[in-house]
């Protein structure tokens, strides 16, 4: 009996180890796929925006590869889509992959399960992806989403409106579209009639605080401390001969300055349209959008008479500085519910490999997030603005998106009202500071 137990020693281990590999969901490579478990792995995957056909072929290629693993995808609308999410998670259900938008790692990171390290390093992720995805959705030298598309704003300009007043090209920088304002901007009193530019207020302008943040930027503010502790927009800076500027002061008057009756660039209201629906109803030449707004505007223009004809331009940058953009967009990331994470992860790596990038772009036309990817669809019609754009978008680290954003919308609106800009920036810097020392990066008090 000793002898045989000998014997039987390095098959009985071999027969452990196998075991201990397929309860707990491991890798193991085979000629398939990586996971060659016999046990059926099922993830749930839920996403906004696209219909199961746009993402089930990469799906079912996947799962050809590891036909264990079967991944059932849900479709969400944008309104109840993250309050759903939380509460599904809360209950100890809810997806195993799902999205989140670009600002929303502070709020949700304890609800996360983060990339293994051994899949891939956050090297190879900033080489691989445009800079904003490493910024926004790597923190503590981990790894918790991965983009498929980074999206941003971009100058909609009406042809018809802009042949109108005689211009020819779409302006490339502020100081052109100063000069532009008053040719397409139409007024009587302070009644504006068809606008230049959609942009001045909060409430009726798509993407308001996203806009002026990234003004700010643009202008050379710093938006927090590198601590994470402060807000500092409203920071001082000096000029190169030693002068006192304010980037963030002087982009919340820029911003609302086409709002004031009493400036150069009145060309908006409080009164007038939502910029997207002024825009396509040709009562504003230009607006900032993303680039789901180009589908959304030909669709919705078939029953105008005439038909809206625009095109995309690249967002107005500062003469002679540096290139900035607005970013604007979703990750793919997996819960911390998740049974089996790594299953999940590796999904996710084989959706965002170049091929199943390109595969996907192809039927969104979104501007994809890796940057062997970017010069490749540079020069599509309408879209491949926001691919070019996609390598100098920014955004910066909101410990609370909704309560940040709330705040820029008031800053405006204060503005709008009378209220001097250095008062209105100030009172949102402290109250931006008093939301980042209550609330901690994933939601902890």
């Amino acid at each position: 009996m000793k002898f045989q137990l000998k014997f039987f020693a390095l098959p009985l281990v071999f027969i452990l180890i196998v075991a201990i590999v397929v309860g707990c969901g491991c890798k193991a490579e085979d000629e398939d796929g990586k996971f060659s478990s016999k046990d059926k792995i099922n993830l749930t995957y839920w996403r906004l925006f696209d219909d199961r056909d746009t993402i089930q072929p990469i799906i079912d290629e996947y799962q050809k590869k590891n036909k264990n693993i079967t991944i059932t995808y849900k479709k969400f609308s944008y309104e109840d889509y993250e309050r759903q999410a939380i509460d599904e998670l809360a209950a100890g259900k809810g997806p195993d992959i799902w999205m989140i938008q670009n600002d929303w790692l502070p709020r949700h990171k304890d609800k996360l399960t983060p990339m293994p390290e051994e899949m891939m390093n956050t090297e190879t992720y900033r080489t691989t992806f445009v800079d904003v995805a490493t910024d926004d959705l790597v923190d503590d030298n981990r790894i918790y989403g991965i983009p498929l598309t980074v999206d941003s704003l971009a100058l909609f300009w009406n042809k018809d409106l802009f042949n109108k007043a005689g211009i020819s090209q779409p302006p490339a920088t502020w100081d052109d579209l100063i000069k532009d304002v008053s040719r397409l901007t139409k007024t009587r009193g302070n009644t504006v009639n068809q606008s230049a530019m959609a942009l001045g207020t909060a409430t009726n302008v798509s993407s308001a605080a996203n806009i002026l943040s990234w003004l700010m930027m643009q202008n050379g503010a710093t938006m927090i401390d590198e601590a994470k502790n402060q807000a500092i927009f409203n920071a001082r800076h000096k000029t190169e001969d030693g002068q006192a500027y304010y980037p963030g002061i002087s982009a919340l008057e820029f911003y609302t300055s086409f709002a004031d009756p009493a400036k150069q660039t009145y060309s908006w209201n409080s009164s007038m349209l939502n910029s997207i629906d002024a825009f396509l109803n040709s009562k504003a030449a230009m607006v900032l959008a993303p680039s789901f707004q180009v589908k959304m505007l030909q669709v919705k223009s078939q029953s105008k008479t005439p038909k809206l004809q625009f095109d995309v331009a690249p967002a107005p940058q500062i003469k002679d500085g540096i290139t900035v953009n607005a970013a604007t967009y979703f990750a793919e990331v997996v819960s911390k519910n998740c049974e089996n994470p790594d299953a999940a992860w590796d999904f996710l790596t084989f959706l965002s490999d170049k091929e199943n990038m390109q595969k996907y772009h192809e039927a969104t036309q979104r501007p994809p997030s890796r940057k062997d990817l970017v010069e490749g669809f540079a020069n599509e019609q309408y879209y491949g603005v926001f691919s070019v754009q996609a390598p100098s978008a920014k955004s910066f680290y909101k410990v609370d998106s909704n309560g940040v954003d709330r705040i820029f919308v008031e800053m405006i609106t204060s503005v709008n009202n009378g209220e001097k800009a250095k008062d209105a920036i100030d009172k949102a810097a402290s109250e931006i500071t008093k939301l980042m020392s209550g609330q901690k990066a994933g939601g902890e008090e």
